[in-house]
């Protein structure tokens, strides 16, 4: 009984990560599904049909890869993607690389607050034959950026885009830096806003300007402004 009901939750789990990966992902497949129906292409023999299915058997058993850029740091990614795993399957494996143990890496998340972010290749049991690797990517704009890399059968594509989805979904409500000051570094430090001297802090000239034109002057002229009628 107890095996049944664990296959069962199982089962809910994956059609809840296909259904959530289906949503973004579409392949490029000449054979489609429908529902309980199969699309072949239009013209074709039964012999290049089976031959076209064996194909695409074949296809979707062979391991590929996979990747998604969040605009998010590394380590938010790594801290929250594996706590959105653990919410959503109760159970995350850890292992190291090539050459490299699985390890921890301190991370900031506040003010003299601290966490350990998991580093190394990851596995879900729900998807026994997809690796996860957390990594990082440099972009000229946003600086650097979270990736998370997977390997795994092409078939199981729905699943791991789900995942990507998933964690994409967790980051937006949990991101380590969301609704803290911290400062530019590419590994932000967080500023004490309660104890924050403010003779100490210099804008950059174009963020004082900014500052002059659209916060202090129409406090200095809040009777104009009243006058016309203008937001306060």
């Amino acid at each position: 009984m107890a095996s049944e009901l664990k296959r069962d939750v199982t089962h809910k789990q994956l059609a809840a990560l296909a259904e959530l990966g289906g949503r973004t992902f579409k392949p490029d497949e000449q054979i489609v599904f429908e529902g309980n129906k199969l699309i072949l292409p239009v013209g074709s023999s039964l012999d290049s049909i089976i031959a076209l299915l064996v194909d695409f058997r074949d296809q979707q058993k062979a391991t590929v890869s996979f990747a998604r850029q969040f605009k998010y740091r590394p380590w938010d990614v790594a801290y929250n993607g594996v706590e959105a795993l653990r919410e959503f399957f109760g159970m995350v494996s850890q292992r190291g690389m090539f050459m490299s143990p699985p390890a921890l890496i301190d991370i900031p998340v506040g003010v003299d607050e601290v966490v350990s972010v998991p580093t190394g290749q990851f596995q879900i049991p729900q998807l026994p034959r997809v690796v996860f690797t957390f990594d990082s990517v440099y972009d000229e704009e946003l600086g650097i950026l979270g990736t998370i890399n997977a390997k795994g059968p092409k078939e199981e594509a729905f699943e791991i885009q789900g995942v990507f989805n998933l964690i994409e979904d967790y980051l937006k409500d949990h991101s380590i830096y969301k609704g803290k000051a911290i400062d530019g570094q590419e590994r932000p430090n967080f500023i004490d806003v309660l104890n924050l001297d403010e003779s100490q802090i210099v804008y950059a000239k174009e963020v004082q300007a900014a500052l002059d034109a659209n916060l202090y002057e129409p406090l200095r002229r809040r009777g104009l402004t009243k006058a016309q009628g203008l937001p306060r």
